[in-house]
């Protein structure tokens, strides 16, 4: 019987995965992660993205510290978690963040009532 053993499908690089690494990541995507295989694939490329930054992999407590801070930032909610993940690679963090809301219209709000404006200063030299 003759058997050709094909080695496995180069990633996207074209290197070779390292089986013994696949095989720790497969069995921590199949225990530990809180959400489904949407956020496992997005939970992939993340691992991927920390690797490529060549930040250091996670040990067991700080990957469970991680997973358990996304399900409570993300308030239980899957679509969240993938978007903090989603996020934090889009804004070349180091961590994972929760997507600010309406960051940019709170500043300008901010300034318009300060006193260091020229609107402001008239103003209150008006009541002076």
């Amino acid at each position: 019987m003759n058997v050709s053993i094909q080695p496995p499908c180069p990633d996207i690089e074209g290197i070779y995965p390292n089986t013994k690494e696949m095989s720790k990541q497969t069995q921590i995507f199949d225990t530990d992660l809180p959400f489904g295989p949407l956020f496992a694939q997005q939970w992939a490329e993340w691992l991927k993205y920390r690797t490529e930054r060549k930040l250091p992999k996670y040990k067991p407590m700080g990957l469970k510290m991680a997973l358990t801070r996304i399900v409570r930032e993300s308030g239980n909610n899957e679509a969240q978690a993938i978007d903090m993940l989603t996020y934090s690679m889009e804004m070349n963090y180091q961590g994972i963040f929760k997507r600010k809301q309406n960051a940019t219209h709170q500043r300008t709000n901010e300034s318009h009532n300060r006193v260091g404006t020229s609107d402001a200063r008239i103003q209150a030299l008006a009541k002076w």
